[in-house]
């Protein structure tokens, strides 16, 4: 029985990155394979599984026997093909595209191509190249992409997340204030604009500015935004940015709750070309939210007095989140993807189910009190007061004070200097070298990243507090549902035959 661990995830409408003489499909402008996602087979189907069946990349070789005249299409066939290509908002036939190494950024009619296309892509790095004669001002792409779960900024439904990074109340706080924003329209004045900085010009010139409001901007496409946002949060009030197909209501009538919110939040992925500077002054109940974004930048927390910052969902692709001169906020981080933490003078950080990437120092909040559930932390970490659980620290740790705060069920890279340990690998030093943990990949660009590989050793697979796996990918509980399945196998099988589970790379 082979099994496909890493999911498939389709977005829409996002923007291509132009880089060099050509696109990437990335709209953070890195090479990514494309994947095409699992179709079910009609119930009159008696044929065995093909490659089109299942969650997997598109090789170029596929494709290429696809594109060749006469075309007979497979991946790029229904109403959900592998991928589409729009210029100017128009749409790419497949009878224009080719599939070709861009390896070098060839144009598609140099005068080596397969055949009379516009259109050159090369699934394996997820690249476009158009014929010289082409000149659009726009490239839009529908696509797939392959991640082991639910976390970062993705397409995924990110309700129940939301509503809990929210902290709903029954009933639920009203939206007192609301902007959509899309970048290509249709335009509703006072109501939906075109980027995040005319939505934060709404916000800084309204005309309620007493304490206690709640207000949204929502961005309501995939589409890049490259711009720089520098958002005030005045005291007493809340400001969420968040990836969701939020209503275009008017600001003069009543608005529903945020619970409405969560309803909207899935099927998106905007992408920041940019970073956001945030300043508070209002200490506790001023807080700023982001939820659903791909942000390239950097994310950085000015002198003042914020007191929360939430992110939820979300990725910076190369940024860290940096805090400076905020003696009373507190950051909590869920599911999300970041490039690392500097937040010197914070004194709470929570993180849950979250990957955090620095060679370096992953996490620098010496002067906090960490709570760190189901993460996965590449780089060392610092801070004051540590307690930690089913999490991997793959760089060592560094605790201020370890009278205080626990380390139960997780990895600690040797060196690490931490409170009491509770159930933690490795157990002594002789077991270091193989109760280490061992990945997919440890590159954020690659669609294993994160993932615990199959050599993983089992004190790593089964060593969480219920038996599941360390790390960011805890709550897919896979290692159980892989136990459930094998201890089922052999009542569904004849006589005489084994069963194996085999992974798919």
């Amino acid at each position: 029985m082979h099994l496909w661990r890493l999911g498939a995830y389709r977005v829409t409408g996002t923007d291509a990155r132009q880089v060099r003489p050509g696109w990437t499909f990335d709209p953070a402008g890195r090479d990514l394979p494309l994947f095409h996602r699992a179709r079910t087979e009609p119930d009159n189907v008696t044929h065995l599984a093909e490659e089109v069946d299942v969650p997997a990349p598109l090789r170029r070789r596929a494709l290429i026997r696809e594109l060749t005249p006469p075309q007979h299409l497979v991946f790029l066939a229904g109403s959900d093909p592998a991928l589409r290509i729009y210029l100017d908002g128009q749409q790419v036939p497949t009878t224009q595209l080719i599939c070709r190494d861009l390896s070098g950024w060839a144009p598609p009619d140099d005068g080596t191509g397969p055949g009379p296309g516009n259109v050159a892509v090369d699934p394996v790095l997820g690249r476009i190249t158009l014929s010289p004669k082409l000149t659009p001002g726009r490239v839009q792409t529908d696509y797939s992409y392959g991640y082991p779960g639910d976390v970062g900024a993705g397409p995924h439904d990110r309700r129940a997340i939301l509503a809990s990074a929210l902290d709903l109340t029954d009933p639920p706080p009203p939206v007192d204030w609301s902007v959509r924003v899309a970048r290509y329209g249709p335009l509703v004045p006072g109501r939906t604009v075109t980027s995040l900085a005319d939505a934060l010009r709404l916000w800084n010139a309204r005309t309620d500015q007493a304490p206690g409001r709640i207000g949204m901007i929502a961005v309501t496409d995939s589409a890049t935004y490259t711009e720089d946002l520098q958002v005030v949060i005045p005291a007493g009030h809340r400001l969420l940015l968040v990836a969701a197909d939020w209503p275009a209501v008017d600001p003069a009538a009543p608005v529903s709750g945020l619970d409405v919110l969560p309803q909207s939040a899935r099927g998106l992925r905007p992408h920041l070309a940019g970073g956001i500077q945030v300043t508070g002054t209002g200490g506790a109940g001023c807080e700023f939210l982001l939820d659903g974004l791909s942000v390239e930048g950097a994310m950085e927390v000015q002198p003042g007095d914020l007191g929360s910052l939430v992110v939820s969902d979300s990725t910076l692709t190369a940024g860290r989140v940096t805090v400076s001169g905020n003696p009373h906020l507190a950051v909590r981080v869920m599911r999300s993807v970041l490039a690392g933490l500097t937040l010197p003078g914070v004194p709470s950080l929570s993180l849950a189910d979250t990957l955090l990437y620095d060679p370096a120092l992953a996490v620098d909040a010496a002067d906090a009190r960490a709570d760190v559930q189901g993460c996965t932390l590449f780089g060392s970490t610092l801070a004051r007061i540590l307690t930690a659980g089913n999490s991997l620290f793959c760089g060592p740790a560094d605790i201020g004070q370890v009278q205080d705060g626990c380390v139960r069920f997780s990895y600690l890279a040797p060196g690490s200097r931490t409170p009491r340990r509770y159930h933690c690998q490795p157990k002594d030093p002789a077991a270091a070298d193989r109760a280490a943990p061992r990945f997919t990949s440890d590159r954020p660009a690659d669609p294993g990243f994160g993932q615990l590989a199959p050599s993983c050793p089992p004190e790593i697979t089964t060593g969480a507090d219920d038996e599941g796996e360390m790390g960011a990918y805890h709550f897919l509980q896979q290692s159980l549902r892989l136990a459930n399945l094998t201890s089922q196998l052999t009542a569904y099988l004849r006589f005489g035959l084994e069963a194996g589970i085999f992974f798919a790379t």
